[in-house]
């Protein structure tokens, strides 16, 4: 198994929580088109737990997934081509890492 704050650990955390189909492509393009194209809903909101782990671990991993979740919820559309909300909420109780996010996604 992946280690959970590695690329591939974050990608496979999101392919099983989400039940992405096989086969999934596990990496960070796959990701995104699974992002985009997930069931449709009247809306999705994720909530990602303890994120500050991971921006203490490994900061540009963190900026590389907040940016991948903030553009998929920008411009969330159904396989129907019509907008479904996608909203990400982050979990932390680092107010450092509070401060430098601010309201961005």
């Amino acid at each position: 198994m992946a280690d959970s704050l590695s690329p591939s650990g974050i990608i496979e955390a999101f392919g099983k929580a989400l039940e992405f189909p096989e086969p999934y492509g596990r990496n960070w393009d796959a990701l995104i088109d699974c992002l985009r194209y997930l069931p449709d809903s009247t809306g999705y909101v994720l909530i990602v737990k303890s994120i500050d782990r991971l921006w203490k671990s490994d900061p540009n991993l963190y900026y590389k997934l907040t940016h991948i979740l903030r553009d998929i919820g920008q411009e969330s559309h159904s396989w129907k081509n019509e907008r479904i909300p996608f909203k990400t909420i982050l979990l932390t109780e680092d107010s450092e890492l509070i401060r430098v996010v601010g309201c961005s996604l």
